[in-house]
């Protein structure tokens, strides 16, 4: 998910490199129309007078010229279409940014100068006590987040780290991972599936495709799980 080089708004493939010639390639050119009119006409050039191209075959010959330049064309304006229906997609992307979108990051989370991403979470059932952790690079545990009571019924829910350790010391900007555990009244631990909230901040379409810009992230679109408006309050349980 590191950021593209590639500027935004720039279609790499818009341009074409210009190859150094091969001497020793092998494919040959592929058949056009052009070479088709040309093999047809040289070969009524040079047709036996006494046995002429019977009309029958001049016929099968032209149409499949004829299919030939039709296929050619049909060619030509499916490219025009995916070329517009890219543009369209491209431009409709642009309404994404602003919003919010939540991805399965593996457990990561970034701590941005700006404040930590949001850690977003379902809850199929009850549960008698909620927790979550946040690990630094080594793996070691660095803050335990308890959720309070009100936060223990099913749906959704979100905390929002504050960045500090649990000695309330604020700690650098990086990557760091973060676990969900959930405790049912026998006092089983189970973990919870987590997904990370990334505010849209640009777009950035290279050659591989066209990305979301988050930060420092870039996420394609088959990442993204939901797509949300942000609202100024999220009902977050940020940890203070």
């Amino acid at each position: 998910m590191d950021l593209n080089s590639t500027p935004v708004g720039i279609d790499p493939n818009s341009y074409r490199i210009q190859e150094d010639a091969n001497f020793f390639a092998t494919e040959k050119p592929a058949l056009g129309k052009n070479e088709f009119m040309t093999l047809l006409v040289a070969q009524l050039e040079n047709q036996d007078p006494l046995e002429p191209v019977k009309d029958s075959d001049f016929i099968a010959q032209l149409a499949t010229f004829s299919s030939l330049e039709e296929l050619q064309d049909m060619n030509t304006r499916m490219d025009g279409l995916l070329d517009s229906q890219l543009q369209m997609v491209n431009s409709q992307s642009m309404n994404l940014v602003g919003r919010e979108v939540y991805v399965d990051t593996g457990g990561e989370v970034q701590l941005r100068p700006d404040g930590a991403e949001g850690i977003v979470f379902d809850l199929l059932e009850p549960t008698n006590a909620l927790r979550v952790e946040i690990y630094d690079e080594n793996g070691a545990v660095v803050r335990t987040i308890n959720l309070g009571e009100d936060d223990l019924g099913t749906g959704r829910h979100r905390v929002d780290w504050d960045g500090m350790d649990e000695n309330g010391n604020q700690l650098d900007p990086g990557m760091y991972s973060f676990s969900v555990h959930a405790t049912d009244s026998t006092g089983s631990d189970r973990t919870l599936s987590g997904m990370v909230a990334l505010p849209v901040e640009g777009l950035n379409v290279g050659a591989g495709g066209l990305f979301l810009i988050s930060g420092n992230r870039t996420v394609s679109f088959e990442e993204i799980l939901e797509i949300r408006v942000p609202e100024d309050e999220h009902g977050s349980n940020g940890a203070q």
